[in-house]
């Protein structure tokens, strides 16, 4: 799958990303396009059992691009949707102590999570999102 398939797999999936797309808001965007859906979904995906679905869709479209990809898909997944989602869970609700940073780690298939893991043990040495926030 080459990023633009991707992309436009995602988009898909919804209205406001497809709006966006047929705009031309992101055109040949696509690290900040891919920025905004994870971005969207960490906004949306507080225990909403409807984000959540659209949540798993969304990371199985990515399970479906890690099966074998070029380094491309593979810069645009890690650095544009993994690594910015994992900043914006880390400083979602950070003042509230019932919110687990960490909740997406429970609905992502196996290559995207290992993906996940790789790039938080990268940053700081830790394992989830909890831990580096308690690094401070």
């Amino acid at each position: 799958m080459t990023t633009d398939e991707l992309m436009f797999k995602l988009q898909t999936c919804h209205r406001k990303w497809k709006r966006d797309a047929e705009e031309g808001i992101h055109k040949g965007l696509n690290y900040l396009l891919i920025r905004e859906i994870g971005n969207d979904l960490v906004r949306w995906t507080d225990n909403n059992k409807k984000s959540v679905v659209l949540a798993k869709r969304v990371f199985a479209i990515i399970e479906e691009a890690l099966e074998n990809p070029s380094q491309e898909v593979l810069d645009l997944i890690g650095a544009g949707f993994v690594e910015d989602t994992q900043s914006c869970l880390y400083h979602r609700r950070s003042d509230d102590p019932n919110f687990d940073p960490d909740f997406f780690s429970a609905y992502l298939p196996p290559k995207l999570l290992k993906l996940w893991e790789e790039l938080i043990k990268g940053w700081i040495g830790v394992q989830t999102i909890k831990e580096w926030r308690e690094l401070g």
